[in-house]
């Protein structure tokens, strides 16, 4: 059940308690739509933001709970191997500083070459680079290098 409410960020654990000893799982208006999505495909920022919410209003979640690594999941099909090599060579084209974005695709590339094993992921990922850079990727906006120099710190190199 979902106890929807315009500030679920603001509930506090002492705020959600009756509502849990009535069966009330989430407090969100959009989390039914997130969790489908958890469940369909492994996502793994809906599991991220599901832990999250678990967590603010009711501690951790148990293990039995917790979802299989997505790139283990069987939802994984040829699409999202296409697409996953499409947009990460437009992303890099459109937002990387020039400098930066033979590395940020080869980093990738090493690691996409350490993780797919089936031979029909290979062949959508190539498909998927070969329209990412065939195809435009939308208007150039490239970060910052004060930006590129502020993301490892923040967690998130630009070239990984």
């Amino acid at each position: 059940m979902t106890w929807s409410t315009d500030a679920p960020c603001r509930e506090t654990a002492q705020g959600a308690a009756p509502c849990r000893t009535e069966g009330i799982l989430v407090a969100d208006r959009e989390a039914a739509a997130v969790f489908a999505v958890t469940e369909h495909r492994a996502a793994a920022a809906a599991a991220e933001f599901r832990a999250a919410v678990a967590a603010r209003l009711w501690g951790p979640l148990p293990a039995r709970h917790r979802r299989p690594s997505p790139s283990d999941h069987p939802a994984r099909h040829a699409q999202f191997y296409r697409l996953t090599a499409r947009n990460r060579i437009w992303l890099a084209r459109r937002s990387l500083p020039a400098l930066l974005i033979r590395a940020s695709l080869a980093t990738w590339a090493a690691l996409t070459v350490w993780r797919v094993r089936s031979r029909d992921a290979w062949q959508a990922t190539l498909a998927g680079v070969t329209e990412g850079l065939r195809t435009y990727p939308g208007t150039r906006s490239p970060i910052s290098w004060r930006t590129v120099a502020r993301l490892p710190r923040a967690g998130c190199p630009p070239i990984f």
